[in-house]
């Protein structure tokens, strides 16, 4: 006991409820600041996913662009745009690549919900979770394969059969899609896990 203003307190239980207060309130702290750390993560990789998809939008424009052009200059001129054949492979791939990430962020993907809807919330999270890593590891798996391919380009100095535009640039581009793809989802990993923390409570 000690006596502080007029009063006589208990040091060691007082000790003791400081103790529990900071014990109980730490878990909290940690979890809210892991919470807002996720959340800044999340908004980058959307923001970098929407640039991607804009990209991609201008992509498919200028496919569809020099289709077109080629296909006047060859019938009306009897002269085809040189090369025409490869950037539209080139670019085709870099459409598809960089818009997965924001599709997947839309949750535009194809998924069929039907059956899971009969399950509890808890069900449907775990499902979510196992088909998110499934879908994590493969597309992590593509991006490991994608980067060395680039690699080996480089290196060979593989180029286009017409325009003799070197291959590698458009394969490391076609990776940095899918390695964004794979940030997409596994904030959604993270979202799941989350919710299914959530549901069991």
């Amino acid at each position: 006991m000690k006596y502080i203003e007029g009063e006589y307190i208990d040091m060691k239980a007082l000790n003791t409820t400081v103790k529990k207060t900071s014990t109980a309130t730490f878990p909290k702290l940690w979890f809210s600041g892991a919470e807002s750390f996720f959340k800044v993560i999340e908004s980058y990789v959307n923001k970098s996913s929407k640039i991607l998809d804009t990209i991609a939008g201008w992509g498919l424009f200028t496919v569809t662009f020099l289709t077109v052009i080629n296909i006047i200059m060859r019938t009306a001129f009897k002269r085809p745009l040189l090369g025409t054949y490869d950037y539209v492979g080139f670019l085709t791939s870099i459409t598809v690549s960089f818009s997965l990430a924001w599709c997947a962020v839309q949750n535009g993907h194809i998924a069929i919900e039907f059956i899971l809807e009969k399950f509890s919330k808890l069900t449907q999270n775990i499902i979510e979770i196992i088909n998110q890593v499934i879908m994590f590891i493969l597309v992590c798996v593509s991006t490991g394969g994608l980067f060395i391919q680039a690699s080996k380009l480089k290196i060979s100095g593989e180029v286009s059969a017409t325009a003799r535009v070197p291959s590698h640039y458009f394969v490391l581009a076609s990776a940095i899609g899918f390695l964004l793809l794979g940030c997409v989802i596994f904030t959604k990993i993270i979202r799941a896990i989350k919710g299914a923390r959530v549901n069991e409570c």
